[in-house]
């Protein structure tokens, strides 16, 4: 988090200063390790309190009494100097320590009003009187809410100063103090939508702040907020981003600070689609009632209107509750395919803030998505008429009375005329654009001899559903009439001479037409 880093950081330039002396434990002060702290040393031979174990340190005069809270849990580790110069430049003087723990926050309240012999039964951490003027204190397998007193002794008596920071700060595995105990803890970085009002809490858990200074960094450095001075506890209600940051001062002179990020997002909207059904025909290639729908090119666009696609999403779910909750997303709503054969499915959006999808409330609308049947084109016989003279050539197979209206029923079967309509074409692509039908009442006039193929579109008058013959549906035939031989003669013998005989008459037929076996005759005196 950005507190973590800018306070890292911090620790390399500075260390808090604290004037008090804090020589017994009743007036022991909180430590942040994040922070780190530089006091002066005790060095007027303060004696030191009597009562505790002071372990390896026998009892050591000039003392400093400090306690801390476990944030995160882990392996603490703390180093303690001691110099005659507040920078550090000047003469190593031996530092030492002790540590008791850990304690829950009753127990250190207890100790620090003077139960001694809770300190002195408790467990000694880490101890050393090492000669040394640098010191490491160990603190392993710290846990998260539980306390630690620590005392700091001046051996040499010398003036001076003694500071005291974490290791290894951000390490993996390494445990962290709780400011909280030293400056207000404002928690966590908020994520949190625009409209909503933030307070920031800077007061201790422990001891009396009587200064509090504000400041906010909107990506160009702080800037202290002037009318928030001695506040300990900020509205923030104007959705103003950036990082803030408090300062708060104690009574004894001490100082710490702690710093959150608060980030307002834009509150997504939906503008309802302008139908109820999204109705579509089954053009799949498949006649199931299923189809499958690309949500996202479809809706998308209307349901953000405007908003950008980059900071908001629709998401699409199958339940009201789903959508809600934003719960079981539909996983590609690329390729959604319809639940109920021709039913209505209805869907729900949602959009949210890709950043934060789970802040701000939900917007969310429904539609149905509805798959219509395509009409049934049936398959019918070709329309065949005798070619006729009425165009001045009864040989050419071309005729003038082709009534196409009389083959809606054929291509409709079962299906009420009154629901659809019937449309042919001359070609293929007039069929498939809808364009240039045949006037099918009137007569209609082939344009090629004796075979024009005849395409079809049927369309369903209610959903604009419409199927089309994938080739000619059927052939316009015109039918050649016979070629015939006139006065043909047909001849017997007369065997009784009495002028009269039986003749077969389809004996003609092979001399009337050479296309006889295909033709039907007949005779009349």
């Amino acid at each position: 988090m950005i507190k973590k880093i800018i306070l890292s950081i911090f620790l390399l330039h500075s260390l808090f200063v604290s004037y008090s002396q804090n020589t017994s434990v009743a007036e022991a002060d909180p430590f942040c390790s994040d922070t780190g702290i530089l006091f002066a040393n005790t060095s007027d031979g303060s004696p030191s309190e009597s009562g505790p174990d002071y372990g390896c340190l026998g009892s050591q005069p000039n003392p400093a009494w400090f306690y801390i809270k476990i944030d995160e849990p882990g392996n603490l580790s703390l180093q303690i100097e001691q110099n005659t110069q507040s920078d550090f430049t000047g003469l190593g003087l031996d530092v030492d320590f002790i540590a008791w723990g850990p304690f829950n926050e009753t127990q250190v309240n207890d100790i620090r009003a003077g139960n001694l012999n809770l300190l002195n039964a408790a467990n000694t951490i880490d101890c050393s009187y090492d000669p040394a003027y640098i010191e490491t204190l160990n603190i392993d397998n710290a846990r998260t809410d539980t306390y630690y007193i620590i005392l700091i002794t001046n051996y040499n008596g010398s003036p001076g100063f003694i500071r005291m920071y974490e290791n290894y700060p951000d390490e993996p595995g390494t445990g962290t103090t709780d400011c909280s105990i030293v400056a207000g803890d404002l928690g966590p970085d908020q994520d949190v939508c625009e409209g909503t009002t933030v307070t920031l809490d800077a007061t201790p858990s422990d001891g009396v702040a009587v200064g509090y200074n504000w400041f906010l960094d909107q990506g160009t450095g702080f800037v202290e907020l002037v009318d928030e001075v001695n506040n300990p506890i900020i509205t923030i209600d104007n959705d103003v981003s950036g990082i803030y940051k408090v300062v708060v001062a104690d009574e004894e002179g001490n100082f710490d600070e702690d710093e959150v990020q608060i980030t307002f997002h834009p509150q997504p909207n939906i503008t309802p689609l302008p139908f109820e059904n999204y109705e579509q025909c089954d053009t799949d290639g498949i006649e199931d009632g299923f189809f499958a729908f690309n949500l996202k090119s479809l809706f998308d666009s209307d349901l953000l209107n405007g908003q950008d696609s980059s900071i908001f999403e629709v998401v699409y779910y199958n339940s009201q509750n789903d959508a809600e909750n934003n719960t079981n997303p539909i996983i590609n709503p690329e390729n959604y395919t319809n639940s109920i054969a021709l039913t209505p499915d209805e869907i729900f959006a949602r959009i949210v803030n890709i950043a934060v999808p789970e802040v701000c409330d939900p917007a969310i609308t429904s539609f149905n998505l509805v798959v219509h049947p395509n009409p049934l084109l049936q398959i019918v016989q070709n329309y065949e008429i005798c070619d006729d003279d009425s165009d001045g050539d009864d040989t050419n197979g071309i005729v003038q009375n082709f009534i196409l209206s009389t083959m809606d029923d054929l291509v409709l079967g079962i299906q009420n005329p009154t629901d659809f309509t019937v449309a042919y074409f001359e070609n293929q692509n007039d069929a498939d654009n809808d364009s240039a039908p045949i006037d099918k009442i009137n007569p209609y006039t082939n344009t090629t001899d004796f075979f024009q193929p005849i395409f079809v579109r049927l369309t369903n008058n209610v959903t604009q559903c419409f199927s089309i013959s994938e080739g000619p549906l059927f052939e316009l035939v015109v039918n050649p009439k016979p070629l015939t031989t006139d006065n043909v003669l047909l001849e017997v013998c007369d065997d009784d001479q009495d002028g009269l005989s039986s003749f077969d008459l389809t004996t003609a037929n092979a001399l009337i037409s050479v296309n006889f076996a295909n033709e039907t005759f007949q005779y009349y005196p």
